[in-house]
């Protein structure tokens, strides 16, 4: 009668074994300002699992798949396949205009035994919101006047004087701008964000102007770009093709 009481208590032991549970997950950032991305550069996010009654044992691991929404914002992200048991994950953003943007982790606990793995529970997700720091192009300059937009502008020979400008691109969330103006073949007198006094003398060779521009909170950089070609150049040629012809 001992034998089958001490079997059957050591039945009922064996079967209140109370493996822990995933109860949740939190997602949060590694990389500074990671929830206001700025595209093109890298950021960290890790998941903190929580696990009740007690800490997961030994024989149990979590995989982790992220996702982002939509999945046309970034250019590069660290899924974990739903294989991986590394809770942080790498992404790199594009300059897309996108509203609401979701990233998203999925957590499931597996139990380990002799010669293989099963799951424990169902899986656990947890959403983080992000908004990308987005700067439109700019799409023309305007040189004393006349707009360009297209990528060249015949100057006279020697120094000339101009005044140019261009659009504000469009930012959301809406931000300041910053501006940079560089010139070959001339040289610029003054700047004040998006306009700026140049001169030219470009000489008998092609120059070039560009304005480069970033968001205030931002470092992605939206350009224009001019190349500034001499009409004495052309008469250079002019005459050196009558001076061949005699």
């Amino acid at each position: 009668m001992k034998k089958y009481a001490y079997s059957f208590i050591l039945f009922l032991f064996c079967n209140s074994v109370i493996y822990a549970q995933l109860s949740s997950v939190s997602l949060s950032c590694l990389t500074s300002g990671c929830q206001s991305v700025d595209p093109g550069q890298t950021y960290t996010y890790i998941t903190t699992p929580t696990f009740s009654p007690d800490a997961k044992t030994s024989d149990q691991y979590v995989t982790y798949t992220y996702s982002i929404s939509p999945s046309s914002v970034y250019s590069y992200l660290d899924d974990g396949h739903g294989k991986s048991e590394n809770n942080t994950t790498n992404a790199i953003f594009n300059n897309t205009n996108t509203g609401n943007v979701i990233l998203t982790v999925s957590a499931q606990l597996y139990q380990r035994y002799t010669g293989g793995s099963s799951t424990v529970g169902n899986p656990v997700t947890a959403t983080l919101p992000l908004t990308i720091l987005y700067i439109g192009p700019i799409p023309s300059m305007t040189i004393n006047g006349s707009v360009i937009t297209g990528n060249s502008l015949n100057v006279p020979c020697g120094n000339q004087t101009y005044n140019v400008s261009v659009p504000t691109p469009f930012t959301s969330p809406s931000s300041g701008v910053v501006y940079s103006w560089s010139i070959s073949g001339g040289s610029i007198n003054s700047q004040s964000d998006n306009t700026a006094n140049i001169t030219t003398d470009v000489g008998t060779t092609d120059g070039t102007l560009i304005v480069k521009a970033h968001r205030s909170d931002g470092n992605y950089i939206q350009g224009f770009g001019v190349n500034l070609i001499p009409d004495c150049a052309k008469n250079h040629y002019i005459l050196l093709c009558r001076k061949n012809k005699k």
